[in-house]
Parts: structure tokens; sequence; C-alpha cells
């Protein structure tokens, strides 16, 4: 017994079909704006091979100017510099301003003692 595939959603019956003089009507309709999606499109991948080759090119540069001697103590001063910048992030993260605030309020009770203390705020602790 043979079974007949299913038609696909897009294919019609023959009595469904578009005139050729539509067709033709509907492509000049639209040729100026697919010439401008085309140009862009060409712009956009012109682009994005320029961004690639020049991202290769510095990789190769790097690959060919750098020795094991040299790559060492460059590697080195990278992670110094990473530990650096994450050393001073943990110390930013220290002083957050409900800290700061507190601050403030100690260094104004401090100079007026009788100043009544009408707000509390629970700070809580930062792990980093």
């Amino acid at each position: 017994m043979f079974v007949k595939p299913p038609q696909h959603p897009f294919v019609t019956n023959n009595s469904n079909k578009m005139p050729i003089a539509e067709v033709e009507a509907a492509l000049r309709k639209f040729k100026k704006d697919e010439a401008t999606i085309n140009c862009k499109l060409k712009t956009i991948d012109d682009s994005r091979e320029r961004i690639v080759l020049k991202n290769f090119e510095s990789f190769s540069r790097i690959q060919s100017v750098l020795t094991e001697e040299e790559a060492v103590p460059r590697n080195k001063a990278l992670i110094s510099e990473l530990e650096t910048v994450k050393g001073n992030l943990r110390s930013k993260a220290i002083y957050s301003p409900l800290e700061m605030q507190w601050k403030k309020i100690c260094e104004n009770y401090k100079a007026d003692q009788a100043l009544p203390v009408t707000t509390w705020k629970c700070v809580s602790p930062v792990f980093v």
C-alpha cells in the first residue's frame, strides 16, 4: 500500500497558484528594498571580516614576537595586575554606601552627642 507523503504548508493546489504577472509585479515592487538590504548586509559582513582579520593579525603578531622567556614575565605581570584589580574591587565592596552613611552619622553624633538617633539600618556582611 502506497502512503502519500504530507504536503508542505506553503505548497498549494494548482488552482491557488499566483499568476506570473503578479509575481513579477511583486518582485519589481521590492527590488529597491532588496538592493538596500543587500548593501547593508554586505557592509556588515565586510566590517565583521575586518574585525576578525585585525584580531587574527594581532594574535599572530603576539605569537610570532614572544618567545617563552618573554612570555613568562609578561604572564606574571598580567596575573599580578589581575590580582591588584581583584583587591581593589574587594576593598570597594567593603566600603559600601551604607557604611559611608554610618560614618557620617557617627561624625554627627560625636559633634553633637545630644543628637537623637532616629534611624537604624542593618548592614548585612559582604562576602567577596
